[in-house]
């Protein structure tokens, strides 16, 4: 009967434990793994979601290890490039994502910071030029309000809000 609930206590202890480290707690249990040797009872929770984020559990006598790997939550959004600009000419996103501007105006095309012409508010923000049909993504790390344009035809402008 010990052992049952030492065995409950260590699935809740991963449980809150994958939790506090950001993991969804909806996430789908794959593979539980009990083992009760005559000297140890070992437990393994490898989990994932629909994100592809993985987060390892291992238990040994109730000692854990964690490992979360939560690199491959990025989130992508796409700006398109038309004829009279940007759309959406605003977008949030949350810090960490990836915005993508695909250039389908049918002329050439520069991705740039503001202010034109210097780009100094995000200075890694910069497509160089940009053929027809061609892409450019820039990860947002920093959270903010980063105003950008067309360093070809500045009137051409969009904003991405980063929460």
């Amino acid at each position: 009967m010990q052992n049952k609930y030492f065995l409950f206590s260590l699935i809740a202890v991963g449980v809150l434990l994958l939790s506090a480290c950001g993991t969804n707690i909806n996430t789908n249990i794959t593979i539980i793994d009990l083992t009760n040797n005559s000297n140890s009872t070992v437990l393994n929770i490898n989990t994932a979601n629909t994100n592809s984020n993985v987060s390892n559990v291992n238990f040994n006598h109730g000692n854990a290890n964690l490992n979360s790997n939560t690199n491959s939550n990025q989130v992508s959004s796409t700006i398109t490039i038309i004829f009279s600009g940007f759309t959406p000419s605003t977008l949030t996103v949350k810090v960490g994502s990836v915005v993508t501007w695909n250039n389908t105006s049918g002329s050439a095309v520069q991705v740039a910071s503001d202010p034109h012409p210097t780009h100094t508010d995000l200075p890694d923000l910069n497509s160089g030029s940009l053929a027809n049909g061609q892409t450019y993504s820039y990860t947002f790390n920093k959270i903010g309000t980063w105003g950008y344009h067309n360093h070809l035809d500045p009137t051409e402008k969009g904003t991405v809000v980063v929460e």
